[in-house]
């Protein structure tokens, strides 16, 4: 038993006819609810976040057995830095360990994994045009051997901003 083309545009008028005489509020539920579910596949913008690893600048101190390392804000505007990219005050930084490595002697070094805690509320730090943070990473955060210690090393460390206001 088919359904003929007269039936089938029948149904549809029925259930926009059913639509229509839905309750305003009800109709308003769906017609957002279905603007919502549509803006959600949307493309989110990739240019929010920037990459300026580029402008770290890193000096492997092998009489402190680490790596200091510097970044200045070279742009006009502001930046703001997630806390857990850069290394805190004694060296850690929160769930880099794929991320932030050492190369050297032609292997890898990863970064200790941490987990430094969960931040509830904004927890990117803000720098000004022209500011240098600076810090410092232990060579103890990527369990180097004492044979690669004393060997020319590379550091590479990710890191992203965003503009904050």
């Amino acid at each position: 038993m088919g359904v003929s083309d007269a039936e089938r545009s029948s149904g549809s008028l029925q259930s926009f006819a059913g639509y229509l005489s839905m309750n305003t509020p009800l109709r308003l539920s769906l017609l957002v609810g279905s603007f919502v579910f549509v803006a959600s596949c949307a493309p989110i913008r990739s240019n929010s976040r920037q990459d300026i690893s580029h402008l770290v600048r890193v000096s492997d101190n092998q009489a402190l057995k680490r790596f200091d390392v510097e970044l200045e804000n070279t742009s006009a505007k502001a930046w703001c830095i997630e806390e857990g990219s850069w290394p805190n005050s004694v060296g850690y930084l929160d769930s880099h360990g794929r991320d932030v490595w050492v190369e050297a002697n032609g292997r890898n070094f990863p970064i200790t994994e941490r987990n430094l805690g969960f931040c509830t509320s904004l927890c990117d730090f803000r720098m000004a045009p022209g500011e240098v943070i600076r810090g410092n990473i232990p060579y103890a955060e990527f369990s180097l051997p004492a044979s690669v210690e004393a060997l020319d090393k590379k550091l590479v460390m990710s890191i992203w901003s965003k503009s904050c206001h």
